[in-house]
C-alpha cells in the first residue's frame, strides 16, 4: 500500500487499489478456492469455478441433508483456519 501511495496522488488512489484487487483477484480467487474443491468432490457435490466466482450444484434430496450440512460446515471452518 505505502508504494502505492508514492507513487499516486491520492484522488487516483482508490482508482488504483480498484484495478489491483480486480486483476489480482481475478487470478488469485481459484488458488484460493483449491481447498473447497476438493471438500466438494468428497461429498459428491458438483461445482465450477470462474475467475471472480463459484457455483455449485446441488441436487436436494431429504436425504441427503446431513452431507450437505456437514459439507458446508467443514468448508466453513476450512476457511477460518
Amino acid at each position: 500500500m505505502s508504494a502505492l501511495v508514492a507513487l499516486y496522488p491520492p484522488q487516483h488512489l482508490s482508482l488504483v487499489e480498484s484495478l489491483r484487487d480486480l486483476f489480482l483477484g481475478q487470478s488469485l480467487f481459484p488458488l484460493y478456492m483449491l481447498p473447497l474443491g476438493s471438500i466438494f468432490r468428497k461429498y459428491g457435490i458438483s461445482f465450477h469455478c470462474y475467475a471472480d466466482d463459484t457455483q455449485i450444484y446441488l441436487p436436494l434430496k431429504r436425504k441427503d441433508a446431513n452431507s450437505i450440512n456437514h459439507c458446508w460446515t467443514v468448508s466453513r471452518t476450512s476457511k477460518r483456519g
